[in-house]
């Protein structure tokens, strides 16, 4: 029931790149592979650690071709080789990592290293995952990496603010890259499902 509800929320793009892929095993994160696929819901990363690079996931919007990583737990230098390939098939290159220390709202060391990386390498924009509460962004180089996001729908995590609370961000892209990002947070209620914070653009900290 999960994927058709996900589609008609709107959503065009998931990542599996976590750490919880394979709770189940390996067989049933080929059957969610396939389920995604079947269901038209198209998806970032393999679920699986592995050192054998990837291709992006590319889309066209409105003429402008954004290609979109998703990684977790994938070596430094394989990261930066695929984002060195990737960079001159695309407009505008994004890359999703699932890091970081959970429940810590300050990015750690090996996150500003990958961060910087990915985007020496070619990436226009990084995004964070996995830590459940919101992290600062940094501009590095003219270049957004948003260290993370925080919980969106998330039964379960209620016990504080800092876990209730998730940041939505919306970015306008043209050929250059990042023209403009928006950040509004959200509440999880005592279902896990977001309610809307904030009316105008949130101002998040910044690592300096």
């Amino acid at each position: 029931q999960a994927i058709p509800a996900i589609v008609a929320a709107g959503f065009d793009v998931v990542s599996i790149a976590n750490n919880h892929a394979l709770d189940f095993g390996d067989d049933a994160l080929r059957d969610m592979r396939d389920r995604l696929d079947r269901g038209g819901l198209p998806y970032l990363g393999r679920g699986t650690r592995s050192n054998d690079p990837e291709e992006p996931l590319i889309r066209e919007i409105r003429g402008l071709k954004v290609g979109l990583y998703g990684f977790y737990d994938v070596p430094y230098g394989v990261a930066y080789a695929m984002v060195r390939k990737a960079r001159p098939q695309v407009d505008v290159l994004i890359v999703f990592n699932h890091w970081g220390r959970e429940d810590h709202p300050r990015p750690i060391p090996t996150q500003r290293r990958l961060g910087h990386g990915l985007i020496d390498a070619g990436a226009d924009i990084v995004v964070g995952t996995h830590a459940h509460v919101v992290q600062p962004e940094e501009w590095y180089r003219g270049k957004l990496i948003f260290y993370g996001l925080g919980n969106f729908v998330f039964a379960g995590m209620g016990y504080d603010e800092l876990h209730r609370t998730g940041a939505f961000l919306e970015l306008d892209l043209d050929r250059t890259g990042l023209r403009e990002r928006r950040v509004y947070r959200v509440r999880i209620d005592d279902d896990g499902a977001p309610r809307w914070l904030d009316s105008q653009p949130w101002t998040p900290d910044r690592v300096e």
